[in-house]
């Protein structure tokens, strides 16, 4: 008979009770979560409209141009032709502004005066209706300096008018009374560069109460004056510098034409 080592058998139940005590206690066993199906969805693909319906766009009106005025039409028979040799064909009603004088065929104005108009106007008489034109160039052209035509001046000139050209480039007309300047439309872009010391032709028509001006060949201003008939036919010219430097132009010629019916 065999006999088991009481040694080792004691110590093999101690050793299995220590490997027992040594489980862990307390564990939660772990929730199997079953796998959740998704549904499926399908994306929608937009629909493509080749062709979109727009709105009907409101018609625009049928736009309504006025003629430029022919102011050449009814030009008749020429009248006279300023004579640019003589200096008693000419006079100053505003002498302390300036100066003029005749050379060479050509009348010069100088204004020395800043604000103020030189005015020169011829002795011969332009008549109530009659197509005007001169032209003139000047010689010292500053932003605002300017230069024109006087016509339907009264005696004395106590009243006229002023077509003119500033050196910035712009036409403009007025109409004096007295020591009253008053525009009588607003200021134009001219076809003179600014500051071009070029030859400016002015055209005047002055057929009853309407008047017609262009510079150039091209229409500017259309008036309508309301002022007496009778004498206010007085014709020349004027130059008005801006500032203290003064300004001056030369006036090379100057023509009155009858007026046809």
């Amino acid at each position: 008979m065999k006999f088991v080592d009481s040694r080792a058998t004691l110590l093999a139940i101690v050793g299995l009770a220590l490997l027992v005590g040594c489980q862990p206690h307390g564990i939660p066993t772990p929730t199997v979560v079953a796998p959740t199906r998704t549904a499926f969805s399908p994306t929608r693909t937009p629909t493509v409209v080749w062709f979109p319906p727009t709105a009907t766009p409101t018609p625009l009106p049928t736009p309504f141009f006025t003629p430029t005025p022919n102011l050449a039409a009814g030009k008749g028979a020429l009248l006279w032709r300023a004579d640019f040799a003589e200096p008693s064909n000419w006079w100053s009603p505003t002498p302390a502004f300036g100066s003029f004088g005749l050379s060479d065929g050509v009348l010069s104005l100088t204004g020395t005066r800043a604000r103020f108009t030189l005015l020169v106007l011829s002795r011969r008489r332009a008549g109530y209706n009659f197509y005007l034109e001169a032209s003139a160039r000047p010689m010292a052209c500053r932003n605002g300096d300017a230069y024109g035509v006087v016509f339907r001046a009264s005696a004395g000139a106590r009243s006229y008018y002023l077509f003119g050209v500033k050196c910035n480039g712009y036409a403009f007309v007025e109409k004096v009374t007295g020591q009253l300047a008053v525009p009588q439309a607003d200021e134009q872009p001219a076809p003179i560069a600014p500051g071009s010391l070029v030859t400016a032709v002015f055209s005047v028509r002055a057929a009853k109460q309407k008047i017609y001006l262009a510079l150039n060949g091209q229409a500017l201003f259309t008036l309508r004056d309301d002022g007496a008939r009778y004498g206010r036919d007085g014709v020349g010219f004027f130059v008005r510098p801006a500032t203290d430097d003064g300004a001056s132009a030369v006036f090379t010629s100057l023509a009155i034409y009858a007026l046809t019916p």
